[in-house]
This record gives C-alpha cells, sequence and structure tokens, in this order.
C-alpha cells in the first residue's frame, strides 16, 4: 500500500518584532543609551523597555554593554 505525502511550502513574510511607534520609541532609548553608556536613567529605561517588549535577551545585552561602574553596588 503506497501512501501519499504533500508538502507545500510557502514563503511568510517574518513577524515584525514591534509597531513601528514601538520600534521607533525603542530607537530613541537605544540612541540614548548609546550616546551615554554611564547614564543610569537611560540604562534603566532601555532594559525596562526591552522586558516590556518581551526582548529579554536585548535588555541582557544592554545591561552587559553598560559601564562597568553601573553596575557595582551603591
Amino acid at each position: 500500500m503506497a501512501s501519499l505525502l504533500w508538502l507545500g511550502l510557502y514563503a511568510h513574510a517574518p513577524a515584525p518584532l514591534a509597531s513601528k511607534h514601538e520600534m521607533a520609541q525603542l530607537g530613541g532609548l537605544e540612541d540614548a543609551f548609546w550616546r551615554d553608556r554611564a547614564s543610569g536613567g537611560a540604562l534603566v529605561a532601555l532594559t525596562e523597555a526591552y522586558l516590556e517588549a518581551s526582548h529579554p535577551q536585548l535588555a541582557i545585552a544592554t545591561v552587559r554593554a553598560a559601564q562597568p561602574a553601573l553596575l557595582e553596588e551603591p
């Protein structure tokens, strides 16, 4: 008995990571952080935005890119 297997492949556009408004907002926060990586406020704002957008990997990468002095205990 022969069986028939039909496999259809379709090209799909990748799902966007966020809306255009959210991407613009994240872009502004990223610019602010990269202009001054010693700014605690910029670090917190960008990290929180990444977490709210369900991108924990980007939040971790941002913390790792911060100036070491920001990560020390006060």
